[in-house]
């Protein structure tokens, strides 16, 4: 299952975010990616897999809209 977790720190490393899923198993991060919107504002967000739909089923449910770094991170399916 293909995952994005968006609203991180700026300075969020693919270390950073498998310290965070390190509870769910093997996850793969296949992207961190940081975007500066036309407001001038930076938003960064993962990019993951899980080997499974229940594994990414679980991490939706505990980590979307919980604080990560000061930041409330959101959590969902990434659209293909």
């Amino acid at each position: 299952m293909n995952i994005v977790i968006s609203n991180m720190d700026s300075h969020t490393t693919a270390a950073d975010v498998q310290v965070l899923l390190k509870e769910f198993g093997e996850i793969t991060v296949r992207q961190i990616r940081s975007v500066v919107h036309a407001s001038g504002k930076l938003q960064t967000s993962a990019h993951v897999q899980t080997d499974d739909r229940t594994t990414g089923e679980q991490i939706i449910a505990k980590l979307n809209k919980t604080e990560v770094d000061g930041n409330v991170i959101g959590v969902k399916e990434a659209k293909r």
